[in-house]
């Protein structure tokens, strides 16, 4: 037979058991009754107009000082990381951020306006690539330097690189399709020029004199519109070179000839004619001029 005590033992195994059934069956009718409806609500589905005014806190996106590496598109990130004024981050793409609005240094402020118009007293200018700007307002001076302050075309037209040099300036060249640095004008030695403004060139026309006493001579680029006078008890033999062959005796070169010898003073092209001829002699006490047609010598004014 079972004595007392073990049955007051027993007695109180059920009564402890049939209470800890009791307070888990209540557990899990509280948690099944009001559980979801308390710790979670859905502000889309179970709101109304919210509105967060009266709230004492409140933090809508999330901050951070790395931009996560995914995101979905309407996201946006609060970026503690970069400068003031620039931490919004919008989701413009699937996994693409993209800062919305701009630091406030990065704003030019308008000019004032002359004459009581509005507008600040003393703008801000910033400079930028390329760009310097020196003095004080208002007498600044903004300078451009490096590739940007180049005009690489006109009017949708190309620019040579090359760099002009003295006396050129920017022509249309049809084989290139380009504007090139060329020479508007060419000298011929002997010829002085003058720059006596911007926009007007002076040109001095020496007549340049040079004496030969010699049998022999060459007429030169630099007897261009001066006189070669011939002094010989001897027949004189002189040679002129190609009209325009490397750019000598172009077309209107003139050439005064004097002989005061009696020898006869023999005008000889090369690979052209003079007077239409394929040569021309002046005879002692008389003077010709030549002129250069760019491709043969005419003669004229000759007594």
């Amino acid at each position: 037979m079972i004595s007392n005590t073990l049955k007051t033992y027993l007695h109180a195994g059920l009564v402890a058991r049939s209470f800890c059934r009791l307070a888990v069956a209540l557990i899990l009718l509280v948690t099944c009754a009001f559980g979801q409806s308390i710790t979670t609500l859905n502000l889309g589905t179970q709101s109304r107009n919210p509105d967060f005014a009266n709230l004492t806190f409140t933090r809508p996106i999330e901050v951070g000082a790395t931009l996560p590496t995914t995101c979905l598109v309407g996201q946006l990130f609060f970026d503690s990381a970069a400068a003031a004024g620039s931490n919004i981050y919008g989701c413009t793409a699937s996994n693409t951020w993209t800062p919305i609005g701009g630091s406030p240094s990065t704003l030019v402020l308008p000019l004032s306006i002359a004459n009581g118009g509005t507008g600040t007293a003393t703008p801000g200018l910033l400079a930028g690539t390329n760009i310097t700007i020196s003095g004080s307002w208002p007498n600044q001076t903004i300078s451009t330097s490096g590739s940007s302050a180049n005009a690489t075309a006109i009017q949708g037209v190309t620019v040579a690189s090359n760099a002009p040099v003295n006396n050129q300036a920017l022509l249309y060249n049809s084989t290139s399709s380009s504007y090139v640095p060329s020479s508007l004008y060419t000298l011929q030695a002997g010829m002085g020029t003058t720059a006596t403004g911007s926009s007007t060139l002076q040109v001095n026309i020496s007549m340049g004199i040079r004496t030969v006493s010699g049998t022999s001579d060459a007429l030169l680029p630099a007897d261009c519109g001066g006189l070669v006078t011939y002094n010989s008890a001897s027949a004189v033999a002189v040679a002129l070179s190609q009209p325009s062959l490397g750019g000598n005796f172009l077309t209107g070169c003139p050439i005064t000839i004097r002989n005061y010898g009696a020898g006869t003073v023999t005008l000889t092209p090369a690979s052209s004619t003079i007077g239409g001829s394929a040569s021309y002699a002046v005879v002692q006490n008389h003077f010709c001029q030549v002129v250069s047609d760019g491709t043969n010598y005419q003669v004229g004014a000759c007594n």
